[in-house]
């Protein structure tokens, strides 16, 4: 820091000025302590003696204050002032100096500054549009009085490209009409401006009136936008407020404040006005002696909570849990917060909850009614012939149809023009019931498909921890609480016994189902998620994860409540609700202790009791080979080694189908080769179980390959080669493995027992590894 010296004007005399502020210091030091003397007694204190010692103190704690300044023997040294201040405020300060005002600054208002005031005229008018807005006709005369100029087209309101508009939801380009119509205003304001600079520019000498119209309609146009933009905030506050006061709300006028300033007129008071968005009540932890949830699913819920208060147990339960020891869980509300009056196409009655966690358009859309993606018109369908159905299939169908008309799934209806009209069938749940499909194979070719992806078992494996605690939760029904636009209900029919249906809500074997459900859950699982909460969903199939059997409990609780709240029914009987570190999810048993996937035993000896089946006979038709090939396929994860014994059994299915021109009703010869196989299968589909990876990598090796060589890295060991004259006229998917297994042979010839992370560039030669071979190229396999 630069002081100035005694050459410099200016540093000489901000030394003066520093050096008299020091003498006024030393006199401000006196004065201080004079009053520190003649303080009179506090009369706070509850005897004299009191009082005088509690002033001897203070007269000796002001005694103390220590003040460093410079050395007058080094004026270039800044002035360095430090004092420990007194707790109890000084009587009477004497003013100070003009110009030690000067060096402390120019106060600052903190009232907002006001302009010069405008003639009354233009402030009366103003102010009527600023409170309620300018009538609708007038703003469109104004719009029409005054349009862009044609050098200035950018101005002009653009519109919506055709092709992206035709995709818009209605939601949406309602929303764009309104800003685009608040574009128009502006157009109309900038056009009326440039019309003044224009004449005053040219030097023109017209009457004043035109500049005073457009100028005056410009500030109209301007006074209404802003009164938009008011109205847009109160719409936008007021949902966030008590019902009861919504509309004298809505009623007050706009002044300096958004609801207005004048409540002594009016009902409402500072109190009565209560957010719904309180926080909510502690929620007690109850000591279940039986070790379990208790969850009741069937109450009913006040008006008055709200999704924000419950989902404010994450942060309650945070503090509470700790207490909970393992085997005692938290006791929680999973009730609705709104009563729907059926059950299919609930969740068109919770709209109001989905929108406090989405604003997607898309899935808002899906609340109020799913509409098909039709990709061109649907042809007029002849009605299906419906098939012979036994007694005993007579009264299953109508024991469902009976469940699905009181669940509001299905309505009976009219024939109208354009209706589709699909075949039925029944299929069996994993519980032994039936459900009841309808048959939209034939919808389904003019319904446009996005491209998603599910969670599945590699998600859990990448989420779940070394003695993590699991639960699963099960939504009931979880289809049929979407519900299916009205006018899309006709492509939904079907016939049984004369009588025809409809479906109202969303339907098994729509190819759309999938997809909808799925974009549901994911603003659900995003919100889980960022509070910490850990999950798998798999459709309607959940898979909660904790650190511990509190978080795990946690996790339940939250999870439990929020898809309440939003209207989806939870299905106790097929869920786990207690947290444990074993746990079947998707068909499959994972442990976080042994960190181990295995199959369930049903699974197990369903397998096993196939292969035996099959095993006796020396032919067999090819679709009874391929439905046992799918069970190991299915439960190859949970079998170590298990890929490595399909591989032989797909490609003989393969070229049987090949042999047979794609006819699975064929026999095909069982060879010694499939035998072995399915032997192998019968004896480790018993015990055998998979570990989890643990993503701790002994060593990385990078490889890759090309036409004329290969080449692998680990480290700082490098190894390369030039393919043979047979090698090179292979195709590169077979000569990118073959660089994978040189590389491994290099590096990891004598490792066992251990990962091994390889870094490879081509997905084919990566699948290949992954599932331990193939069946087109034999390297992954045999080598």
């Amino acid at each position: 820091m630069n002081t100035g010296t005694s050459n410099d004007p200016i540093g000489a005399d901000i030394l003066a000025r520093m050096e008299k502020l020091e003498q006024k210091l030393k006199k401000r030091r006196k004065t201080k302590r004079l009053h520190h003397r003649l303080r009179s007694p506090s009369p706070f204190s509850s005897s004299r003696g009191d009082q005088d010692r509690t002033c001897k103190r203070r007269c000796r704690r002001s005694e103390s204050i220590e003040v460093l300044t410079s050395s007058v023997d080094d004026p270039q040294r800044p002035v360095l002032e430090t004092a420990t201040p007194d707790p109890l405020p000084f009587p009477v300060e004497a003013p100070l100096d003009p110009e030690i005002l000067l060096l402390l600054g120019a106060p600052q208002n903190s009232e907002e500054p006001l302009g010069e005031p405008i003639h009354a005229s233009i402030a009366e008018r103003w102010t009527v549009v600023l409170q309620k807005g300018l009538d609708p006709e007038i703003t469109q005369q104004l719009l029409k009085k005054y349009p862009v100029g044609t050098n200035c087209t950018f101005a002009k309101t653009p519109r919506v490209n055709p092709e992206i508009s035709a995709s818009l939801t209605d939601s949406v380009l309602e929303r764009d009409l309104r800003l685009s119509n608040k574009q128009l205003q502006m157009s109309a304001c900038l056009a009326a401006m440039g019309k003044v600079l224009s004449l005053l520019l040219k030097n023109e000498q017209p009457d004043g009136t035109s500049f005073i119209e457009a100028l005056s309609d410009s500030g109209r146009l301007l006074s209404d936008l802003f009164y938009q933009d008011s109205f847009l905030r109160r719409t936008l506050i007021r949902g966030s407020l008590n019902n009861k006061f919504k509309k004298t709300l809505e009623e007050a006028p706009i002044d300096d404040l958004l609801f207005g300033s004048d409540w002594s007129k009016t009902e409402i008071t500072s109190e009565a006005i209560v957010k719904l968005q309180t926080p909510a009540q502690e929620v007690p932890i109850e000591r279940a002696a039986n070790s379990s949830v208790d969850i009741d699913f069937e109450g009913q819920a006040t008006p008055s909570t709200t999704l924000l208060q419950r989902t404010n147990l994450l942060t309650q339960l945070q503090g509470t849990s700790d207490a909970v020891p393992e085997g005692q869980t938290l006791s929680y509300p999973t009730q609705p917060l709104i009563t729907a009056p059926s059950y299919a196409g609930r969740l068109s009655h919770f709209e109001k909850v989905w929108r406090e966690i989405t604003c997607d358009p898309i899935i808002l859309s899906y609340i109020r009614g799913v509409k098909i993606p039709f990709i061109q018109p649907v042809p007029h369908s002849t009605p299906p012939v419906e098939p012979y159905w036994s007694p005993s299939e007579k009264v299953a169908i109508y024991t469902e149809l009976t469940h699905l008309l009181e669940l509001g799934a299905i309505e009976e209806c009219s024939s109208t023009p354009n209706e589709f009209i699909s075949p039925i069938f029944l299929t069996p749940k994993s519980d032994g019931s039936l459900r009841f499909i309808l048959n939209l194979k034939s919808l389904n070719k003019y319904i446009a498909l996005d491209h998603f992806k599910l969670e599945n078992r590699n998600t859990v494996l990448n989420l779940i921890s070394k003695n993590c605690y699991m639960a699963t939760l099960d939504l009931k029904e979880a289809y049929y609480v979407v519900p299916i636009a009205t006018k899309y209900r006709k492509f939904l029919r079907f016939k049984f016994s004369n009588h025809l249906y409809e479906f109202t809500c969303l339907p098994f074997g729509l190819s759309i189902a999938p997809f909808v459900f799925t974009k549901l859950m994911k603003p659900v699982v995003s919100l889980l998620r960022t509070q910490g909460y850990l999950s798998v969903i798999y459709l309607d199939d959940f898979l909660l994860l904790g650190d511990s059997y509190n978080c795990c409990s946690e996790n339940i609780c939250q999870t439990t409540s929020l898809l309440t709240n939003l209207g989806f029914v939870i299905n106790r009987e097929k869920s786990q609700l207690i947290p444990n570190q074993e746990c079947r999810y998707l068909g499959f048993i994972y442990n976080s202790q042994t960190m181990t996937i295995a199959l369930p035993s049903d699974k197990r000896e369903l397998i096993h009791k196939r292969i035996i089946e099959i095993q006796s006979q020396n032919f067999c038709k090819i679709r009874k080979l391929a439905h046992i090939l799918g069970l190991l396929t299915s439960a190859s994860p949970a079998v170590s080694y298990g890929w490595v014994y399909t591989k032989n059994l797909e490609s003989q299915k393969t070229l049987a189908l090949k042999k047979n021109r794609g006819h699975y009703g064929s026999l095909m010869h069982l060879s010694s080769s499939v035998k072995n196989d399915l032997e192998w299968w019968k004896t480790h589909i018993v015990t055998s179980k998979n570990y989890i990876r643990s993503y701790i990598f002994y060593m990385t090796i990078f490889t890759d390959a090309s036409k004329t060589g290969w080449g692998a890295v680990c480290g700082d060991d490098r190894a390369y080669g030039f393919w043979s004259s047979s090698e090179a006229n292979c195709h590169i998917n077979e000569l990118e493995l073959l660089a994978v297994q040189f590389g491994l042979k290099c590096f990891a010839k004598n490792q066992h027992n251990c990962e091994i992370l390889l870094r490879i560039d081509n997905t084919t030669a990566i699948a290949h590894v992954n599932r331990m071979g193939g069946t087109k190229y034999p390297v992954g396999t045999s080598g």
